[in-house]
């Protein structure tokens, strides 16, 4: 109940203060799971998705974030668990792959930490795709930099955007080894991660 009224309240003030647009959400399977995998340029973008989103989205964020008991607890109960930064977190990439099987949305961001580059890109999403046999719906947030840039304290109400893209389907990457599947899934993740990027630039 709490993550419906956050996301509501959420939803309404970023419309309000930001102008935030949504595209393309038609693209998030109504019932099946399902991994967002986005871009991740400020610390708004899973507040962005989430209130984007009109599926209960389960979040992997870092494990310094928990350090605080009373925040660890508060994001514990909005969906949100703690993945090791740096490392393949195996016990975490397991629990989004339970909740996956269950039919529910894990978002992810493959950059790892706010940055525009996607050079070191994580392969998680791929890896959860190819074995719990779901969509990706690649994601792009445009705005948060500029609305909440990196090493900012104060917000600035700068407008926002979120495209949902078309879903990348599994069964679509079933030639060659499982080593070869996962490294076509992730590359096409990222590739059409930065056509949708291309296609907000275009929307100046």
């Amino acid at each position: 109940m709490l993550y419906f009224i956050l996301c509501w309240l959420s939803k309404r003030a970023l419309k309000v203060f930001f102008k935030l647009k949504i595209i393309g959400v038609e693209n998030i399977p109504r019932k099946k799971g399902c991994i967002i995998v986005s871009n991740h340029i400020s610390f708004l973008d899973p507040i962005v998705i989430a209130a984007a989103s009109f599926r209960k989205v389960n979040f992997l964020a870092r494990q310094s974030l928990f350090k605080n008991y009373l925040f660890g607890k508060f994001l514990r109960s909005i969906n949100v668990s703690f993945i090791t930064r740096d490392s393949a977190d195996i016990k975490a990439l397991k629990k989004a792959l339970v909740k996956l099987k269950e039919n529910k949305v894990i978002a992810l961001f493959p950059q790892g930490t706010r940055q525009k580059s996607w050079e070191g890109a994580k392969k998680g999403a791929g890896f959860l795709c190819q074995r719990a046999n779901v969509y990706v719906i690649p994601t792009y947030v445009k705005g948060t930099d500029k609305a909440l840039p990196r090493g900012a304290k104060f917000i600035k109400f700068s407008p926002l955007t979120i495209y949902f893209g078309k879903a990348i389907i599994p069964s679509a990457f079933n030639s060659g080894n499982k080593k070869e599947m996962l490294q076509k899934i992730n590359a096409e993740i990222i590739r059409r991660i930065r056509q949708l990027q291309d296609s907000a630039e275009r929307d100046k």
